[in-house]
């Protein structure tokens, strides 16, 4: 009977020791999950941030080429001519 008792509790406490270890890499599970969801994002807004930087220096270029080729200074004009 004695040894039952013991068996029992030692099978508790590894139970417990089990649902411990368990609970633990679910919350560094979730945690990873967590930073990698956040990297991700962070990603994505980088390169929004580059695509948008780019456009825009695209635009400026194109505007002042624009209004070089359309008001050729006295320089520009002898050399397109």
């Amino acid at each position: 009977m004695r040894f039952e008792k013991v068996q029992a509790f030692e099978q508790e406490i590894q139970t417990k020791e089990t649902i411990s270890q368990f609970t633990e890499w679910q919350l560094k599970y979730d945690d990873e999950k967590q930073k990698n969801q956040i990297q991700a994002l962070e990603n994505q807004k980088l390169t929004q941030t580059k695509n948008i930087l780019s456009l825009m220096g695209l635009l400026s270029l194109g505007i002042i080429g624009y209004v070089f080729w359309n008001n050729p200074t006295p320089v520009v004009a002898a050399i397109v001519e």
